[in-house]
């Protein structure tokens, strides 16, 4: 029952995150950057390479804000994270799940994605 809750709320957050790029949304890739942008050049060279490794295109908002914690940047980024981590919980708890329960699973769950994909889009609008 844990198992198929996980797998239906991996879909539904897929769902979401859909509806939001499709919508624009909840979606801002200048959240993670300082206003006005300010370009990585000028930056301390330490710091620089860290943008450049990265592929942070300007100074970031705060630190780690274009790579580890670009989850709060926007509800994309989020519904993205706790996708993630619906598949850290799976692989920790149902490491023995059978064959049939996971296709059975992943049918199920690709109807919940596209249900809350059609839902959520509409009410984005």
């Amino acid at each position: 029952m844990i198992i198929t809750l996980l797998v239906f709320s991996y879909f539904a957050a897929k769902g979401l995150q859909d509806a939001i790029l499709s919508t624009g949304k909840g979606f801002n890739w200048r959240n993670k950057y300082k206003q006005p942008f300010e370009d990585i050049k000028t930056l301390h060279p330490i710091y620089r390479s860290y943008h450049e490794l990265v592929g942070a295109k300007y100074k970031e908002k705060f630190f780690l804000s274009a790579s580890l914690l670009v989850s709060l940047s926007d509800k994309w980024h989020m519904w993205g994270m706790f996708r993630h981590s619906i598949v850290f919980a799976l692989c920790l708890y149902a490491f023995d799940l059978n064959v049939m329960l996971a296709a059975l699973s992943y049918a199920m769950g690709l109807i919940v994605f596209n249900f809350t994909y059609v839902t959520f889009k509409s009410k984005l609008k």
